[in-house]
């Protein structure tokens, strides 16, 4: 497509560059099976004739200004006037010339894609693979690799673990005993009140430290807004995953059906929870 632009000035043309911009991301977004977009701006009101070296000096702004909002992932023949707007869409590279032709100032903007949006899932059904064939090349679990605990019995063992020196020297929780709601006069003739005092603020401390652990993990899942043939690749992995567990191992295959973090922070604020009513304050529950 062809624009004629009233631009006089190199800020009206960068202007008029970013306009082509947002046209390309319109055409192509509306338009899934179109493989590239070209634009052609003409700029009959500049006057380039006021110096010499304005058509590289607007070449090297205008690359300049776009790399300001790209991440520059491009192979190493690739000419210099040439980017990837991960911005606008991140399968869409675009690349800018600026050039004279008859005494007019001109500006070319080619955007083309660099992967396919169409998303097809069209062999998912008839997808087997036999176990003795290995596991798939990508195995994408629920597990967290900072979080050793492949079960909730394995956290609560954790965590129901004696006071130990360690956790005491570096206690985020510590209540006394002059805290506690029970009468300390019975508590003493069946418990040592120090000694569940310590408990408790081992096992909240614990707690705290996994529920920071849990909270500081964000895991590498393609968004399907920015990078759709990515997340398209991310669902076939994950069912070859579940595909291959069923065969193989049908109690891992249930366990990969809910969100680890999730759920662990959930079991955390609610244990938090009940051990912090042995104290006599009144406690809300965030």
């Amino acid at each position: 497509e062809i624009y004629v632009s009233d631009a006089q000035t190199s800020n009206q043309v960068i202007a008029a560059m970013w306009r082509s911009v947002l046209i390309s991301v319109r055409i192509l977004d509306g338009d899934l099976q179109q493989l590239d977009y070209v634009s052609l701006t003409v700029f009959p009101q500049f006057n380039s004739a006021a110096g010499e070296n304005t058509v590289p000096i607007l070449q090297s702004l205008a690359s300049e200004v776009l790399s300001t909002v790209l991440t520059p992932t491009l192979p190493a023949d690739t000419p210099p006037i040439t980017t990837s707007m991960d911005l606008f869409q991140p399968d869409i590279a675009r690349s800018v010339k600026v050039f004279e032709f008859n005494g007019l100032l001109c500006l070319a903007l080619e955007s083309y894609r660099t992967k396919s949006k169409d998303l097809n899932f069209e062999d998912l059904n008839t997808y087997d693979l036999d176990p003795k064939d290995g596991p798939p090349a990508e195995l994408l679990t629920n597990d967290i690799p900072s979080f050793p605990f492949p079960t909730v019995f394995d956290f609560i063992s954790e965590i129901n673990r004696p006071a130990d020196p360690a956790t005491m020297s570096q206690l985020k929780y510590k209540f006394k005993i002059q805290d506690l709601k029970y009468d300390l006069t019975k508590m003493a003739k069946k418990k040592n009140p120090q000694e569940v005092v310590d408990s408790i603020n081992c096992k909240l401390t614990r707690l705290k430290n996994w529920r920071d652990v849990l909270s500081n993990y964000y895991p590498s899942t393609p968004n399907p807004l920015l990078d759709l043939s990515d997340w398209a690749d991310n669902v076939m992995e994950k069912f070859e995953t579940l595909k291959y567990f069923v065969k193989t191992d049908p109690k891992k295959a249930l366990d990969l059906q809910y969100d680890k973090k999730k759920v662990f922070i959930k079991i955390i604020d609610q244990w938090s929870d009940r051990l912090k009513r042995n104290f006599k304050y009144i406690y809300q529950s965030q």
